[in-house]
């Protein structure tokens, strides 16, 4: 993995981090959603801010949310589609899956707008195209650095939604 690539992530989890907040901060469904206490960032919340909960809320960022879908989307997903059908065919595709997977999640857990769910569609698929983008171009087809983006996005985003929001 390059330097530039690692750069370039710590970026892109910038993408994951406003959108994350714009969607809790526009949207009270979601907001509701993403606090409740059974929800991740609610149990963080119900634990109070500690070394423990700090922890807690790095392993589920970065292991359990960000690295399984790092090895599984890009890893897996994306190579084989950009094996078969070229680097863009194959970035768009894996995109697009990411995409419609959390559009889906969002919508069963969610009373949105069509509207909002397009944004969800939008900022997950533009965040996986990237991530993509950067695993090709730069990263020498490693996933880490779209494990650091997503990770980092997601340790950030959780925080916020468990302790400031």
């Amino acid at each position: 993995t390059t330097k530039k690539a690692i750069l370039l992530s710590v970026a892109i989890s910038f993408v994951f981090i406003a959108g994350t907040l714009v969607l809790v901060l526009t949207n009270e469904n979601t907001k509701a959603v993403m606090t409740n206490p059974p929800s991740v960032t609610g149990k963080l919340h119900q634990m109070g801010l500690s070394s423990i909960t700090m922890l807690s809320l790095f392993i589920i960022a970065c292991f359990k949310t960000s690295f399984a879908e790092e090895i599984f989307f890009r890893g897996f997903v994306a190579k084989r589609l950009m094996k078969r059908f070229g680097y863009l065919i194959g970035n768009i595709t894996q995109s697009l899956i990411f995409a419609v997977l959390h559009l889906v999640l969002f919508a069963a857990m969610t009373n949105s707008s069509v509207g909002f769910l397009l944004y969800i569609f939008l900022i997950s698929g533009i965040g996986a195209y990237l991530i993509g983008l950067v695993k090709e171009k730069y990263g020498e087809g490693s996933i880490i650095p779209g494990w650091i983006a997503h990770g980092l996005g997601n340790t950030i985003s959780y925080f916020i939604i468990a302790f400031v929001i």
